[in-house]
């Protein structure tokens, strides 16, 4: 069964038979109409020099935010400077959920997400979740919110993931790709 299915030595790390057993069963399918799109902020360099005069926007940082909530003050960040990695202007605009790449021991084995809308923008330590739904993005976030921030999203995540609570802390985070695979079932009105 190692050779067939990858899943299974990720859950048997940190879990158990039963533990798979369970994520195998049917409770655990995705939405087929849902694509989930996340990705890491900018990169700074040491010597970030300006490439015009200063556009300052709000910087989100890992601690500015717990499960569901930003704090109303931000720090300002210079965005019109020179960056490690070139960033994609999708990612930080629009209606999006924000996510610590490593959670902390407060989050008890939880994503810890929050809602933004404004022009924010955060580094590498942060991820961008964007939903698509038959096509286009999301504009209410609110029932996904509660799915990344449930005991749910944690479990799966921690259980599946290559890095998060295997090895020592430095290199335990979530990956992007991992985070894409999070089943979330079809929702309705109610």
């Amino acid at each position: 069964t190692l050779v067939t299915d990858d899943m299974l030595w990720k859950v048997l790390v940190n879990g158990s038979w039963d533990d798979y057993q369970l994520i195998k069963q049917k409770i655990f399918e995705h939405d087929p109409q849902l694509i989930i799109e996340c990705r890491s902020g900018f990169m700074p360099q040491k010597d970030m020099s300006p490439t015009g005069p200063p556009l300052l926007r709000p910087l989100i940082e890992p601690s500015d935010f717990d499960a569901y909530f930003v704090k109303s003050k931000l720090r300002r960040f210079n965005w019109n400077q020179t960056l490690l990695r070139e960033r994609d202007p999708n990612l930080f605009r629009g209606n999006r959920m924000v996510m610590a790449v490593r959670p902390s021991g407060k989050d008890q084995y939880r994503l810890r997400c929050a809602r933004i809308s404004g022009d924010e923008v955060f580094q590498d330590q942060i991820l961008c979740i964007k939903i698509k739904k038959n096509g286009p993005y999301l504009t209410d976030y609110t029932p996904y919110l509660g799915i990344f921030n449930s005991s749910f999203a944690g479990y799966f995540a921690y259980l599946t993931s290559t890095q998060w609570g295997k090895g020592d802390m430095k290199r335990s985070k979530l990956r992007n790709g991992e985070l894409e695979q999070i089943p979330i079932p079809p929702l309705t009105e109610n």
